[in-house]
């Protein structure tokens, strides 16, 4: 039986959107490997592209596909409308215009139209050398095929609602109740790290600041090019406020991104972005020419070094903060994990909730599987099958869902221990080998209060963590790392 994708209607959200959420999810999962996917806000023409970097089934490197999504009612002759032809010449238009070296366009409809309006879809884009495809109910079950799982978050029974993460939260931090307030909750450092690795809108608040500051900085220095006597320094100084300008244009888009919730395309800005092309040498001229001259410019400009900096910095903590497969926090018992978790995972101010899971559910021996099954709500079997329920559900809600196990730390478990608890002491060298395999990010909170002494018995989560988020090295080659530090001279 046919795919149907009129069942899209179903979901939360609006049906093109979510048509859009479905076939971003096949292209990444079949052929991400094939190269990186790119997708900008109002994108014309085409509603993400990717430009093939390895020969594969999309052909060979230097192709350029791009993905129009229509969400398209048929007459009663299930032929296209006079508005609706135009609106798909117009994609192709737009498409070819504003991607680059664009040779295939996929157009995507949730009914297959007639034969002659498909014989033109065929048609459409050879007088420019592009070859059109259309992709319909039979497209996508093809391209399903094999990704059962995948299937499932938008049309089985591993579709997560907000609706239904909302229950699961309640029922999940009903244990904690009594010691987390939602009302009496205070954010601290750790919080606000976690945002930035999910990405979430208040995050951005900080690199918008500095980028309004260096704005304003560079608006200055733009002013006072008139007062430079000096041609050889009023050119310099005017090429430094053209690449700060253009700087700030770019940092614009990544906060534009973040606050609009279009968390995919904040990351590939945020990767993308490269610092100014003005050396620091270069600009601590163009400050002391303006000292010399006692010019009105001069204090404005001599902060612009720390403030892209901060910028710097700010954009290497958020890259790897959001790359990060997994991050710890460590912390004495006591400290307030549970409670930040409890607090990460509530729909507070955010689409849908995500997934806080205790960690006395965990038993002797236990794996992430034995968790995923105790999620009150769903049905799940698989930790596996519960981050590709959630997935899906973030590309639908535009937001990355976060799932936190709370693993107490005073009764981690060494691997091969079953009986009897382990000394703390034993502990820190455990957890501190096995996160170096895992790569995480590790936030550590301080308080100034004893912590609480705890016992348990409960198995070890480590070993079966790293199956999951393992990743080989830090995913950059060592030219990128030496970059970094390159960047970082300001």
């Amino acid at each position: 039986m046919a795919l149907d994708l009129t069942r899209l209607e179903q979901l939360p959200g609006a049906a093109d959107a979510n048509l859009e959420a479905l076939t971003r999810a096949v292209v990444s999962r079949r052929y991400g490997k094939l190269g990186a996917l790119r997708e900008r806000r109002n994108q014309p023409g085409v509603e993400f592209y990717l430009r093939v970097e390895h020969r594969g089934e999309l052909g060979d490197a230097g192709r350029v596909w791009g993905w129009s999504c229509k969400w398209f009612v048929l007459n009663n002759k299930n032929e296209f409308f006079a508005k609706q032809r135009t609106l798909i010449e117009e994609s192709l238009a737009k498409a070819i215009e504003n991607v680059d070296g664009l040779t295939d366009f996929v157009l995507c409809l949730p009914m297959r139209p007639a034969k002659n309006d498909e014989q033109w879809i065929n048609d459409l884009g050879k007088a420019a050398g592009v070859t059109t495809r259309l992709w319909a109910s039979e497209n996508f079950d093809e391209q399903l095929a094999g990704h059962d799982e995948l299937r499932s978050t938008f049309f089985g029974e591993l579709v997560l609602t907000p609706n239904v993460l909302a229950k699961v939260h309640e029922r999940s931090v009903a244990p904690v109740k009594a010691r987390w307030e939602p009302s009496l909750h205070t954010s601290n450092h750790v919080e606000q790290r976690i945002d930035r690795a999910l990405l979430r809108p208040a995050s951005f608040e900080a690199l918008d600041e500095q980028v309004r500051i260096v704005a304003t900085r560079a608006a200055a220095l733009r002013d006072s090019l008139g007062e430079i006597d000096d041609e050889v320094a009023r050119a310099t100084a005017g090429a430094v406020a053209d690449d700060l300008e253009q700087f700030v244009d770019a940092l614009a888009a990544i906060v534009d991104a973040g606050k609009s919730r279009r968390p995919i395309e904040a990351l590939e800005r945020i990767v993308d972005q490269r610092p100014p092309a003005t050396t620091p040498r270069v600009l601590r001229s163009v400050v002391l020419s303006l000292r010399k001259r006692a010019l009105s410019a001069a204090p404005a400009a001599t902060g612009i070094g720390a403030n892209i900096r901060d910028i710097l910095e700010w954009l290497e903590d958020a890259k790897t903060n959001a790359q990060a497969p997994l991050t710890a926090i460590v912390a004495a018992a006591g400290q307030g994990k549970t409670h930040l978790a409890a607090q990460l995972t509530a729909a507070v101010g955010e689409p849908t909730s995500g997934v806080f899971i205790p960690g006395g559910w965990l038993r002797v021996g236990g794996t992430l599987d034995d968790l995923a099954r105790r999620v009150p709500g769903t049905r799940v079997e698989r930790f596996e099958d519960l981050l590709e329920a959630l997935n899906s559900a973030g590309i639908r809600s535009n937001s990355r869902i976060p799932v936190v196990i709370g693993v107490r730390a005073s009764i981690v478990r060494l691997a091969g221990s079953a009986t009897r608890p382990v000394p703390r002491r034993r502990i820190q060298p455990y957890v501190a080998r096995n996160a170096a395999q895992l790569h995480p990010v590790r936030l550590r909170i301080r308080r100034n209060q004893p912590p609480r002494r705890r016992t348990g018995n409960r198995g070890s989560l480590l070993p079966h963590l790293r199956s999951y988020f393992v990743r080989a090295g830090d995913g950059r080659r060592r030219s990128e790392r030496r970059g970094v530090r390159q960047h970082l001279r300001y």
